[in-house]
């Protein structure tokens, strides 16, 4: 009875994996920032940083992947196979290169229906562990915000065989100058009227500055000026991507040209950590 259960033991024993294999476990992670918003029709980059195991060995066939909504949802894009989605055909770069760990995925022309959340997922073969895949699990909330419309508008015409542009003021604009205009207007006529009734008393009859006429022109004078602080006080300075208010300074007369520029800035975005899920090969 001693011989049989001694080989059994040795047949156990050669079984069992070596120590130093029994706490080897892959590691990894993924992180991506949490909300992100951006106007429609404008453009976003959401940015990753994955990473992994440094015992990892030798990695090869890297590939990366984005699902869409929810953690399981649709994939909107692969680099191997090569795939987009209809609702982002045209419209979506992603800006990584295999053996880098971060990049981003580039949304233009955005629309309504691209809010939702965005998962990263990372695929690879690694000479220690083999096949591993995992994905983010809080994934990216992007927000589509309404596009301000610029107080100015771009038309173009022909003229005589030429073609020429302008810009002209939009509903909003015209509101924005009118009001203002109409509120000081009727102020100072009321002011006015109140000055005639108290000279016909006699009670102003020795302050001649003070006189309608005077007022009438102090009026003409302050009205352009006012008016012209409250629109660019109320036209957002970053539509478009573009900062300050030059642009709209230059357009204010309505004057003939042939070209014009816009400018465009993207946010600076930070990853921060998330939780990541393993996936099974």
């Amino acid at each position: 009875m001693g011989l049989p259960l001694l080989l059994l033991l040795l047949l156990l024993l050669l079984l069992l994996p070596p120590a130093s294999l029994q706490g080897a476990r892959f590691h990894s992670g993924m992180n991506q920032q949490k909300q992100l918003s951006a106007p429609e029709g404008g453009s976003i980059r959401i940015p990753f940083f994955f990473y992994y195991s440094q015992d990892s060995g030798r990695v090869s066939n890297v590939k990366i992947s984005w699902r869409w909504k929810h953690f399981h949802g649709d994939f909107i894009y692969k680099t191997t196979p090569r795939l987009i989605h209809k609702n982002f055909e045209n419209r979506l770069l992603l800006n990584w290169e295999e053996g880098m760990k971060k990049g981003s995925l580039q949304i233009s022309n955005l629309r309504r229906e691209d809010e939702g959340l965005y998962f990263c997922q990372v695929e690879m073969i690694t000479e220690k562990y083999g096949e591993q895949r995992w994905q983010s699990i809080q994934g990216t909330e992007l927000t589509i915000t309404h596009a301000p419309r610029p107080p100015l508008q771009l038309t173009s015409g022909t003229w005589r065989g030429k073609e020429f542009r302008v810009w002209l003021l939009n509903k909003e604009a015209v509101v924005r100058l009118a009001l203002p205009s109409a509120v000081l207007k009727i102020a100072i006529l009321g002011l006015m009227v109140f000055l005639r009734w108290k000279r016909s008393k006699g009670k102003l009859s020795g302050i001649p500055s003070l006189s309608p006429r005077f007022l009438t022109g102090y009026f003409f004078l302050l009205v352009p000026f006012f008016s012209f602080f409250l629109l660019f006080r109320a036209t957002p300075v970053t539509y478009g991507g573009s900062r300050g208010g030059g642009c709209i300074i230059r357009t204010i007369a309505a004057s003939l040209h042939h070209s014009h520029s816009n400018t465009r800035s993207e946010p600076h975005l930070r990853p921060t950590p998330q939780l990541t899920a393993m996936l099974d090969p």
